[in-house]
């Protein structure tokens, strides 16, 4: 039986994608993401990493002050209580402990080798997988630059066709 469940709305420029926010999977990332999504941190940012038969990332804000303020938080690690099947949404991090900050990522598939590389899932996709799915495909290296003042627009300019979260809410 699963505890508390919050449904996160993510409108994007290809359709809603409904999350729902399991915080018995990841009680301090669920705490996290739950605060970004109220702070408006995702509301305009792009999905800058989409890649075939793997992920959907996004996770810098539009608003480059958020970038420096509440996205360069970060959360303790978490033990796996459910891991990245098709559908659930991560974390990213890098290699070093408790690095979990803003970057997210929807599973295009069983991507369950990351559950041993501590990528413990928060929630998952209730409605709009076809959305996610949908996602113009791009990947964008840049990272530190995309978050900087400008950053958005460069790469705009680079992939005219890409997609982002317009807007982002929690479902009352």
């Amino acid at each position: 039986m699963a505890g508390k469940l919050t449904e996160v709305v993510f409108e994007t420029t290809s359709g809603n994608i409904v999350i729902e926010v399991v915080e018995d999977w990841s009680p301090l990332g669920t705490e996290h993401f739950l605060g970004l999504v109220k702070s408006g941190f995702y509301d305009g940012a792009p999905w800058f990493r989409v890649i075939d038969n793997f992920v959907a990332q996004c996770g810098i804000s539009a608003n480059p002050e958020h970038n420096e303020g509440i996205g360069s938080q970060t959360v303790k690690d978490e033990p796996i209580v459910e891991g990245n099947s098709r559908g659930n949404i991560s974390f990213g991090r890098t290699g070093a402990p408790n690095s979990r900050s803003s970057h997210i990522f929807v599973n295009f598939k069983d991507n369950h080798f990351l559950d041993g590389q501590g990528f413990p899932a928060f929630a998952r996709v209730k409605e709009g997988m076809e959305v996610a799915d949908s996602l113009h495909r791009c990947e964008f290296d840049d990272q530190f630059g995309l978050q900087q003042p400008g950053g958005i627009q460069v790469f705009k300019d680079m992939f005219p066709e890409a997609d982002f979260i317009t807007r982002a809410y929690i479902r009352e």
